[in-house]
């Protein structure tokens, strides 16, 4: 049983104004906000833990002072390896986000 021309007529007019069935462009821009959602969060995570961990490293500056003198010769010469070693595991690791 074969279609009417008339039937294919009114099919192809209506599949005429259908999307495509992948709209590669709209995926790129949705991904596009999604990934930049997600740096602004973590942006905005890291500025306040940074912010919180500074107010309470000065909070606690008059405590910590007096029992760090002994280890003041100590931590100037393990202190820049440390900061250094850190940064460069900040870096390296790579991210663990689900897509």
């Amino acid at each position: 049983m074969s279609a009417s021309p008339e039937d294919l007529a009114i099919r192809a007019l209506f599949t005429a104004d259908e999307p495509p069935r992948h709209d590669y462009a709209y995926v790129a821009l949705v991904a596009e906000r999604v990934a930049r959602h997600r740096l602004v969060e973590e942006l905005v995570g890291w500025g306040v833990g940074a912010l919180v961990a500074a107010v309470i490293l000065w909070a606690l500056g008059p405590v910590l002072a007096p029992l760090a003198r002994p280890f003041a010769n100590l931590l100037a010469i393990f202190l820049p390896a440390i900061a250094v070693l850190t940064g460069v595991m900040i870096l390296v690791h790579p991210r663990t986000h689900p897509v």
